[in-house]
C-alpha cells in the first residue's frame, strides 16, 4: 500500500515538473579523495581507480604470483566428506597466519555445509 502511494506521488510530481519545467540538478558531492599511489608493499597490488569528478583512490589486492599454494586436501578437505567445515576453517586459519597464500582446492567440487558459527 506505501508503496503504491509513494509510487502515485512519483508520478504526479514528475507530471508536474515537466508541466510547470520544474527540475532539481543532482547534488554533485565535494571533497573527493585523491589519493597518491601508496608505497610498494610485498605482496600487495594496488589496482587504481578513477572515479567522479577526477577522484583517484586505490584498492589493495594480494599479488597473486607471489603467494604460495596451500592444497586443500591436505587439511582433509574432500568431496567424500559430508562435512568440510572444520577443515575449512583450519584452512583459512592456516593462510591468514603464513601470508600470502591461496587454496587449491585440487578442481574438487568440495561442499561446505552450512553449519553457525557460535
Amino acid at each position: 500500500m506505501t508503496q503504491s502511494l509513494f509510487s502515485v506521488l512519483c508520478a504526479i510530481f514528475m507530471l508536474f515538473s515537466s508541466v510547470f519545467g520544474c527540475s532539481q540538478e543532482g547534488i554533485l558531492p565535494t571533497g573527493l579523495p585523491n589519493e597518491k599511489e601508496p608505497p610498494a608493499v610485498e605482496g600487495t597490488v594496488y589496482t587504481r581507480v578513477d572515479g567522479v569528478q577526477n577522484s583517484v583512490f586505490y584498492i589493495a589486492e594480494p599479488d597473486i604470483a607471489q603467494c604460495s599454494t596451500v592444497s586443500a586436501s591436505s587439511f582433509g578437505i574432500s568431496e567424500n566428506s559430508e562435512d568440510n567445515y572444520g577443515a575449512f576453517r583450519e584452512a583459512l586459519a592456516y593462510c591468514r597466519e603464513n601470508p600470502p597464500n591461496q587454496i587449491d582446492n585440487n578442481k574438487s567440487a568440495a561442499i561446505i555445509h552450512q553449519k553457525q558459527i557460535g
